[in-house]
């Protein structure tokens, strides 16, 4: 396992870190399933939670576990580092996890709202991490701790392996009429893009014209 702090800047970038505290590390040799053409896929899953989710986030890492994918766990600044570290030693417990080193925690975040830029700026940095870790995966799945399955990994995997690597899988609708009138003219700041605790949003009085250099769709 290892734990990841993130820089204060918040760019794409990362200090990697095998340890929670000195003396902290784990001796076990990890072993690496077989991976590549003629293979199954490799899903990388983020998995993103809040303060006191750090119990579901492990039922929910357990429900979707499998040995052949990645996982990156994280709680943001809404939660205590003391509830980080306690999911970060939970994971090491785990021997299954230990023996494939393929779940990673991220030791020191920061703040989010999920209706605001900050959460879509968090999805880009769990992927850039992901691909820190290692790049030799195919589909990246953003999860909440409140997520969980329908179906095995087992399932998921053998239905994916006949699928395009390149083929991408986006919820997204033409009707924005409402979201046009109610969000996409609001001017809006998201803080939580330079504080260190989370803040809400502001918006702004004034409201600007729909931006008409690109179609816009919702999810």
């Amino acid at each position: 396992m290892r734990l990841f702090k993130t820089n204060s800047s918040k760019l794409l970038s990362v200090s990697g870190h095998r340890l929670w505290g000195s003396g902290f590390k784990s001796q076990a040799s990890t072993r690496v399933p077989s991976k590549g053409t003629g293979y199954p896929p490799v899903l990388a899953y983020w998995i993103c939670g809040s303060n006191g989710d750090g119990k579901r986030i492990l039922r929910l890492l357990k429900a979707i576990y499998h040995p052949r994918n990645q996982y990156l766990l994280q709680l943001d600044a809404g939660s205590s580092e003391i509830e980080r570290a306690e999911l970060a030693f939970s994971v090491e417990s785990e021997s299954v996890f230990k023996a494939f080193g393929n779940v990673d925690v991220v030791g020191q975040s920061y703040p989010l709202d999920k209706t605001g830029a900050s959460a879509l700026s968090a999805v880009l940095h769990a992927a850039a991490l992901l691909l820190k870790i290692g790049s030799d995966w195919d589909w990246f799945i953003p999860l909440s701790a409140s997520d969980y399955p329908l179906m095995s990994q087992d399932d998921l995997l053998h239905a994916f392996t006949f699928l395009p690597r390149d083929l991408n899988f986006i919820d997204y609708t033409t009707n924005t009429g409402w979201k046009e009138r109610l969000k996409i003219n609001q001017i809006v700041i998201d803080p939580n893009l330079y504080y260190r605790e989370t803040t809400p949003l502001m918006y702004a009085v004034e409201t600007r014209t729909t931006p008409d250099a690109f179609k816009i769709f919702g999810g």
